[in-house]
């Protein structure tokens, strides 16, 4: 990097006889018997990497008092990081932006592209909002898996006889609204971490979404519907035959319809913001420090482009102000003098909206909806009534016997 003409450079050549009939630089714009000073101006970026590559391996083979102190240090860090491994680590950043773009547009073509029959404003009052409806059966006792399992269970007498698996991500709204539950009704269970980009630990089920729960060897899917087959089974437990509550019921549907779907446009607003939502993943130890990295970047940088596209798509100028009028308008449905929905204990559409809360504790959208919104003494109020989690973390192999024994009744009825 000094002018070819420095007694330094100089120097440095009067060393390397041998770099004059090396075969790397007979050609006619090289003399064989010495090298043209101005030669190195004229390089190719290309042809003065493998000078400096030639040149030290040439150092290698001498005495390190003749050697300069630079090339030294050079010859070192090309042993230390070798050009393979930083072929590895170029590989691993194309596959990482492969498999971004990847998920980017299967959840496009799932969440954004799904509800176009729709029109802007149907079922959520939101304008050029429109997600997806969800189904009314999915609330109440009569739909099939809620049948399902209360044939299953016909024989327990206490919630400590269930043999509850959760599959879920951290923060995943529909996890924590299925968490929220579980937790308020100190049911035992087991919580399997499901990579947010692989899903390795999904491999063995048809239906590849979470929350995912194996109950006493029943797999259900669908927070909505994991909540409503629970809640019948305490019911029946308890031998209570209670009413459908219609109220909660419509509650429960503008979580799933409204409130939940504003949620990505806040939180992946900007990448960082993204980011910030990702980085619980660097804490799970069952996953490796590639597979840590490459959810937090790969995700946070296919989240950050999906949220964008749910704006554009939804017409939502503002984020932030959608987000408040959601948080106002749930604070205005609780009756006046009552601290929840469900009167003095809160019912399933209360823990529906703490569940949903819950997945972005601490995030900057949490924090400004609370600083803008009576939201806050809802869910703090929400977070002592339904108390510490009951939840007992597990690997996939913790739970093998489990899932095959699933698979297993999958492949009889099939």
């Amino acid at each position: 990097r000094t002018p070819p003409s420095s007694p330094s450079c100089l120097k440095t050549f009067s060393h390397f006889p041998t770099l004059s009939s090396h075969p790397r630089f007979q050609c006619s714009t090289i003399p064989s018997t010495h090298i043209q000073q101005d030669y190195l101006y004229k390089m190719r970026p290309t042809s003065l990497m493998r000078f400096n590559k030639a040149l030290s391996k040439t150092s290698s083979t001498l005495s390190n008092q003749h050697t300069p102190q630079s090339l030294r240090q050079y010859s070192t860090f090309r042993a230390r990081f070798p050009s393979a491994l930083s072929s590895k680590v170029t590989a691993a950043g194309v596959l990482g932006i492969g498999a971004g773009s990847t998920f980017l547009y299967t959840y496009d073509r799932r969440w954004v592209h799904a509800d176009s029959q729709h029109t802007p404003e149907e079922k959520t009052g939101i304008p050029g909002y429109a997600p997806e409806p969800t189904n009314i059966e999915n609330y109440l006792p009569t739909n099939e898996s809620c049948q399902q399992l209360q044939k299953a269970l016909s024989h327990v007498k206490s919630v400590t006889e269930l043999d509850v698996t959760l599959f879920q991500y951290q923060v995943c709204p529909f996890c924590c609204k299925t968490r929220a539950f579980l937790d308020k009704h100190k049911i035992p269970y087991k919580m399997v971490e499901v990579h947010p980009m692989g899903k390795a630990e999904l491999k063995w089920s048809q239906y590849k979404k979470v929350p995912v729960v194996i109950i006493n060897g029943v797999q259900l899917n669908d927070s909505s519907v994991i909540i409503t087959s629970l809640s019948q089974f305490l019911d029946n437990l308890n031998g209570e035959n209670k009413p459908v509550d219609e109220n909660e019921v419509k509650w429960r549907q503008w979580v799933d319809d409204r409130f939940v779907r504003v949620i990505p446009p806040n939180i992946y607003r900007t990448f960082e913001e993204a980011k910030a939502s990702f980085e619980y993943i660097t804490d799970r130890g069952e996953f490796s420090y590639f597979q840590q990295k490459y959810g937090l970047y790969a995700g946070a940088l296919a989240m950050w482009g999906v949220s964008k596209r749910l704006s554009k798509k939804y017409n939502i100028t503002d984020e932030r102000a959608t987000l408040y009028d959601c948080a106002r308008e749930w604070c205005d449905a609780i009756p006046k003098g009552q601290p929840f929905l469900g009167g003095n204990e809160p019912n399933l559409a209360d823990l529906a909206v703490y569940g949903i809360l819950s997945s972005i504790e601490g995030l900057r959208a949490f924090n400004d909806m609370c600083e803008n919104t009576e939201i806050g003494t809802f869910y703090y109020r929400m977070k002592e009534n339904v108390g510490e989690s009951s939840s007992e973390k597990k690997s996939l192999k913790d739970v093998q016997s489990i899932v095959d024994a699933v698979k297993a009744q999958t492949t009889e009825k099939a």
